[in-house]
């Protein structure tokens, strides 16, 4: 289960990575379409959330970076899994149970704290992303309105 919410996440990371850079390429087309425009001058009213819009989507692209990077998690050794198979192939049921359990609550374990430290970065790039949205907005209806 955590491994597939780790491949969830890091699907959402990569989402916001490409959506979020993607914005940032067409604000930036736009705006040298724009300005190469005469007598086209951005009202001063608008700088401000033209910046904040930038500073936004790169906050959501680095913090969706950060979340897709790798994280450590433990699984057992390669000697743990081969003793399994040779000294304690013999072990009573309960035993061996309770080491593979063990094993697995490790590795689960290690797999949720990463899982969590991802849906926090992803938690944090998409309000980026949505504020970058609402500075987008708010430069639109300026550069419209006053122009």
């Amino acid at each position: 289960m955590e491994r597939e919410r780790r491949a969830a996440l890091d699907a959402r990371g990569l989402s916001v990575v490409t959506s979020s850079a993607s914005l940032v390429t067409l604000l930036t087309a736009v705006g040298a379409f724009v300005t190469s425009e005469k007598g086209f001058t951005l009202p001063g009213a608008a700088v401000v959330p033209l910046l904040a819009t930038l500073g936004s989507f790169t906050v959501a692209v680095v913090l969706g970076i950060l979340a897709n990077r790798s994280r450590y998690y433990h699984v057992a050794l390669a000697e743990t899994l081969y003793g399994m198979v040779t000294e304690h192939w013999g072990d009573d049921e309960i035993d061996s149970r309770n080491n593979v359990a063990e094993l697995n609550i490790r590795t689960i374990h290690t797999l949720r704290l990463g899982n969590d430290m991802k849906a926090n970065l992803l938690t944090w790039a998409l309000s980026a992303q949505l504020m970058g949205v609402v500075a987008l907005s708010t430069t639109v209806i300026i550069a419209v309105t006053v122009s």
